[in-house]
């Protein structure tokens, strides 16, 4: 066993890191893409790989052996792959851009080249994914049977990549709770509070897993629709009653705001299996990913750190303030999702504008006098 280990070592050493390739390695400069999705715009990374060993509970050698075979994967598959299909797609998406410009959006030209790019776009997240997943089986030899448990939580990681190859600004989309407790202080939790964490958290992700794949569909579908919708107008000289964009985008809104009450459920959930000390560092840093426009509040933070002042008053005030904030974001970012609404990420910064001022007029007064006066 140690001559093994030794030699990967070797290996590692010698041989060096592949870097994965993404979509963007392939695109030209100054050349256009229309595209209903950016297929492999992220993938599995080394570093990634590296946090296997706290989900696996994998010991040193293993780790070295799945590097290994990261690396392996890296040259033997997943490069040559995009190395294959990335120019074939980004030359769809590229003629797809050209249509769009010299036809129009509602033109038959663009409709069909559309429809070709989507097509190439979901065979492309598809045959990608289906790669990742064979890589994650490929270490279950090297694991113990407790161990191998655990590589459902992994090919769901796979999954919700390529949901989110599908673009979207909205936050509860893009928000993963396990990058928040990595990022904490839950090492600090004793050993049934550990387990019962991670039982929560694979119950969560499961759900996001199904979540995402069914909000994921329902993009693509709506797009399909909306465009179809556009080019019966354009040839037909008169728009479909039956055309309802809001109707179409429904289904997408409605799976994003389930996404939402699952993100903010699951953290509260997981927020009382820990200690008090420890679930206000993660509920900390699951809002300040979030709603980063609302925190971290520098002054909020100084008065919690240097003055013992009863608060009482103070600190409801604050979270009223807080909480009307939270949900003007959340409000925003539903008309968004509606797909046919006014908001816009731009304008949700007008928006906030005046009760983040009254918050900080707030902060400062307690400051003042509690503290003196408060200085930027």
């Amino acid at each position: 066993m140690l001559l093994s280990h030794l030699c990967l070592a070797v290996m590692l050493a010698v041989c060096g890191d592949i870097e994965p390739k993404t979509i963007r390695d392939f695109v030209r400069a100054g050349v256009g893409y229309a595209q209903p999705a950016k297929p492999v715009q992220t993938t599995l990374t080394k570093d990634e790989v590296g946090r296997w060993r706290a989900i696996l509970g994998a010991t040193e050698i293993q780790m070295m052996a799945i590097e290994r075979m990261y690396q392996d994967h890296l040259r033997d598959t997943h490069n040559p792959h995009l190395d294959r299909e990335a120019p074939r797609y980004l030359a769809d998406a590229a003629e797809a851009s050209a249509a769009l410009r010299a036809h129009g959006m509602t033109s038959s030209e663009f409709n069909t080249a559309w429809t070709r790019v989507s097509r190439s776009a979901i065979e492309l997240m598809n045959s990608a994914t289906e790669l990742e997943v064979k890589f994650v089986d490929s270490i279950e030899p090297l694991l113990l049977p407790d161990q191998a448990k655990q590589l459902d939580v992994l090919r769901r990681c796979a999954s919700r990549r390529r949901s989110r190859w599908i673009e979207s600004i909205d936050r509860w989309i893009t928000f993963e709770l396990r990058d928040v407790l990595r990022a904490t202080e839950t090492q600090r939790l004793d050993p049934d509070q550990q387990r019962a964490v991670e039982e929560r958290l694979v119950a969560y992700e499961q759900s996001l897993t199904e979540l995402l794949d069914q909000w994921g569909h329902s993009r693509l579908d709506a797009a399909k629709k909306i465009q179809l919708g556009f080019v019966a107008a354009a040839r037909d000289g008169v728009e479909d009653p039956g055309f309802d964009p809001k109707a179409i985008w429904s289904r997408s809104a409605a799976l994003t705001k389930r996404i939402r009450e699952l993100q903010l459920s699951a953290t509260d959930e997981i927020m009382v299996l820990a200690p008090t000390d420890v679930a206000d560092t993660v509920r900390a840093a699951a809002y300040a990913r979030l709603f980063p426009e609302l925190y971290p509040d520098e002054l909020h933070l100084r008065i919690k750190k240097s003055t013992n002042a009863p608060r009482i008053e103070f600190d409801q005030r604050y979270l009223d303030i807080s909480r009307r904030l939270e949900a003007a974001c959340v409000a925003c970012g539903d008309e968004i999702a509606s797909g046919v609404g006014q908001a816009t990420p731009q304008g949700l910064a007008a928006t906030l504008a005046p009760l983040l001022n009254e918050r900080r007029a707030l902060c400062e007064e307690f400051l003042k006098v509690c503290c003196g006066p408060a200085t930027n």
